[in-house]
């Protein structure tokens, strides 16, 4: 293979690849997928593979921390398959999360991964900042600095524009910023910050900055923070209704709830704080 610049005005010498996609190609995506195919089916194996573009992502599910070191264990075979196929980790962009509803006695100890990969308390995946009890604190210390300035681009343009415009303004400065993920992190206690940051924008719409924002959500059409996060947690359900049961696949008392989703059994104490 070689490279030509400026429709062949400048090339390379000819190399051999011997494995390995040519970057900046036609096909590139489509031969990437190809070399790549059997990659998941090897993770499958031991845990759940996530896998986006040229991001990998693996998901282990334990019961507690012995059973998750043995399962870490088995990832030797991705090692193998690395190997086999020419590839090294990137490990400046690689790291083990160990997520948990709260603090445990063994939290003291860490996983590791041939002993290269560093363990991590948070990290960032599409888009999204994960912390390693959930609480999104540092995903929303992340989105008030965005949302803030669009509220500054937003301010001197609505003295300009009539409520069509506003609206397509709030849109695509603000809300395009708030909608993303808001059906993971809307329920944390820090989303209150956004809820504010939100009702300064559509304040902005009003004559005056202290006036109440409550008639002015259905004036224009918008919806709240809580009734957006209500709104794509009930998409997401109308559009994934096969990975739910109902009631009466479960009993056959006929009775008027028969119809509807069953509610799997929760520790109460932690799906009240939404962890």
């Amino acid at each position: 293979m070689f490279i030509t610049i400026n429709g062949g005005n400048h090339s390379s010498n000819w190399e051999t690849a011997t494995s390995g996609v040519p970057q900046v190609s036609v096909l590139g995506p489509l031969l990437f997928t190809i070399y790549i195919n059997d990659l998941p089916h090897i993770i499958q194996q031991f845990a759940k593979p996530v896998i986006y573009a040229d991001g990998t992502n693996i998901l282990i599910q334990a019961t507690n921390i012995m059973e998750l070191h043995a399962k870490v264990s088995d990832t030797n075979t991705i090692k193998e398959w690395f190997l086999a196929n020419g590839l090294t980790l990137n490990l400046d962009k690689t790291n083990i999360i160990k997520f948990s509803p709260q603090k445990r006695k063994e939290e003291h100890n860490h996983l590791s991964y041939l002993n290269v990969i560093k363990e991590t308390d948070s990290l960032k995946f599409l888009g999204l900042e994960l912390d390693k009890f959930l609480h999104w604190k540092n995903h929303i210390d992340k989105l008030l600095p965005k949302l803030s300035s669009a509220c500054f681009v937003i301010r001197p343009m609505l003295s300009h524009c009539n409520t069509t415009t506003t609206k397509m303004i709030y849109f695509s400065y603000f809300h395009s910023i708030l909608e993303y993920g808001i059906a993971f992190w809307a329920n944390s206690n820090e989303s209150d910050k956004v809820f504010k940051l939100q009702k300064r924008v559509i304040r902005l719409t009003g004559n005056n900055v202290r006036t109440s924002c409550r008639p002015l959500f259905p004036r224009l059409g918008i919806m709240t923070l809580s009734s957006q996060y209500i709104f794509s947690l009930m998409r997401f359900l109308c559009g994934n209704l096969q990975l739910y049961i109902v009631n009466f696949t479960i009993h056959n008392y006929c009775k008027r709830y028969r119809i509807q989703l069953h509610k799997p059994s929760t520790a109460l104490t932690l799906y009240q704080k939404g962890l």
